[in-house]
């Protein structure tokens, strides 16, 4: 009994050097948190304390151990192992002994290190006796009710739970309180997958990213780095909605020209549907539109097809056709336009290949927010998916596509941001200056005089000053900008800091938290080119010969 006490008294008097002290039993700072009952329940249950201040800083960022400390004081028989170890000189030894008992996924070596909310779901399907990786265990979580992760365009996945986010507090403590079993359990050594991961898969989160080599031909990498095709392919094309394209010569009709087959493959770099495609389209909505012209000199159809390869729609040759395809957009919201080419005019298609907005437009978008700009005799209007007009816009007016619940319009001396019904929600004088769309809640606005971009709210507030020589729209949280007396682009915040200074140039917005970089100087033969992080971390980089 002696012992127990002991060792008790050192846990609690060890945990408080890095792990808080109770003043009270109910914390100062959180009143009004959405977690403040559970904080509470948590603080009564002796799982975690509050400290010596009386505050519980519920949004304070959590250490592996301190993490582990409230997961093996949740559970009766972690916590009756937890009093049977022999004092030591760190307060986190204890916890990591017990942890080894139950085959937990942990090492005392990052005990000091801020946890992500990925390793906790690892940690905390281990302690339920599974044996997962990050996202096959973040599956495991959603479906036992422990987390509800966050809806992400109204579909729950893997990404929307952030992974990759640290956690806090009070998150801690709510993901205990949601486990709702009564003893810990010892994770197995064999690896398994949850038969429920495809259900929280985003398609377009599963990608590879696109590597040039110096000879010019194409492969893919993975988001760390390693290469996964190798650059031996003379065409290729980006991840889009899980799937790449790459594609060889087809030297049997060499003497027709350059033709090439094109077939798609998945992130982890295996075919799936293999090359046997003249022409294809990306993947959208798990559609993409294919071509038979160039596998041989007779064949020439063309049509939809799915993920497994399934013809959706098939025409045979053109000719004869009463809808003949020049162009087509991807799938939005299943609809997709295309060009017949015999007139010169832009109609939609459904989800099956059927025209349901017959060729009438010479200028179209994709669908969003469930219209699509089109124009026709240089009137714009906003129609919907049977063609039927929502919103016209007089003559000689300006738009652009509804993005982020709201579209831009200029209607003479007024620009105005429209919801889905026509109605204003915001008016701004046409005084010069230039506006756009909307993304992640913030858009790129010019000013006239100085010819300098900042970055306004939706209530036309500018919460980032006019101090760019360009700007681009937010995406993933970051945004590409060029400064006057500097050369090159960085990146900046949604707060307008640049978390990476200006030395690069970058290849299109950061997609799956990875950007393309551009490292061009004049007085070296050849450009760099490569990926990055969001940390601004080099993660592949290669030279490609200079245009």
């Amino acid at each position: 009994m002696k012992k127990q006490w002991v060792v008790s008294l050192l846990t609690f008097s060890l945990i408080g050097s890095t792990f808080p002290v109770q003043a009270s039993s109910s914390p100062t700072d959180i009143n009004g948190h959405w977690g403040s009952s559970t904080i509470q329940w948590a603080i009564d249950k002796e799982v975690v304390k509050g400290y010596s201040d009386g505050t519980f800083r519920p949004n304070k960022q959590v250490s592996e151990a301190e993490f582990l400390a409230m997961l093996i004081k949740l559970f009766p028989n972690s916590k009756s192992e937890l009093e049977k170890q022999e004092s030591a000189s760190n307060w986190t030894e204890p916890f990591y002994h017990v942890a080894k008992q139950f085959n937990l996924p942990v090492s005392s070596s990052g005990s000091s290190q801020s946890i992500s909310r990925g390793r906790v779901a690892q940690i905390l399907a281990a302690s339920l006796g599974k044996n997962y990786d990050i996202d096959h265990a973040i599956v495991y979580l959603f479906e036992e009710g422990v987390s509800k992760g966050s809806s992400n365009k109204g579909r729950i996945t893997i990404d929307s739970y952030n992974p990759e986010g640290w956690l806090t507090r009070a998150e801690a403590v709510q993901f205990l309180k949601n486990l709702q079993v009564e003893e810990m359990k010892t994770r197995p050594a064999q690896v398994e997958k949850h038969p429920q991961y495809d259900k929280y898969v985003d398609p377009n989160s599963q990608a590879l990213f696109l590597i040039q080599s110096q000879k010019g031909t194409f492969g893919f990498m993975d988001k760390n780095g390693k290469v996964v095709v190798p650059t031996d392919y003379v065409a290729a094309t980006a991840f889009q909605d899980g799937l790449g394209i790459l594609g060889y010569k087809n030297e049997s009709i060499a003497a027709f020209g350059d033709h090439y087959l094109f077939g798609f493959i998945d992130h982890h770099g295996q075919w799936v549907l293999k090359p046997q495609y003249g022409q294809v389209s990306k993947f959208s909505e798990g559609l993409a539109f294919y071509s038979t012209y160039g596998i041989n000199s007779k064949d020439n159809s063309y049509g939809i097809i799915d993920k497994q390869g399934n013809v959706i729609k098939n025409e045979e040759d053109y000719l004869g056709q009463p809808y003949r395809v020049n162009q087509v957009y991807g799938f939005s919201e299943g609809m997709a336009a295309f060009m017949d080419y015999t007139v010169e005019k832009w109609g939609y298609v459904n989800r099956k290949g059927d025209i349901v907005v017959p060729p009438q437009y010479d200028r179209v978008h994709n669908f969003s927010h469930g219209l699509a700009l089109v124009e026709k005799d240089y009137n714009l209007s906003f129609i919907d998916k049977n063609g039927k007009v929502v919103v016209s816009l007089p003559p000689h007016s300006w738009a652009e596509p509804f993005s982020d619940g709201v579209a831009l319009v200029q209607i003479g001396g007024t620009v105005k941001y429209i919801d889905p019904t026509g109605k204003a929600v915001l008016t701004l004088p046409n005084n010069g200056n230039t506006y756009s769309s909307f993304s992640e809640g913030l858009e790129v606005v010019g000013l006239s005089e100085g010819e300098q971009y900042g970055y306004m709210n939706k209530s036309g507030k500018i919460v980032i000053p006019a101090k760019f020589s360009n700007a681009s729209p937010f995406v993933e949280g970051l945004a590409v900008v060029s400064l006057p007396d500097k050369d090159g682009e960085g990146l900046i915040d949604a707060t307008g800091k640049l978390v990476i200074q200006p030395k690069y140039y970058f290849e299109g917005d950061v997609k799956n938290g990875l950007i393309q970089f551009v490292i061009d100087n004049e007085n070296l033969p050849d450009t760099e080119i490569g990926w990055m992080n969001k940390q601004g971390k080099i993660l592949w980089k290669d030279k490609v010969p200079a245009d």
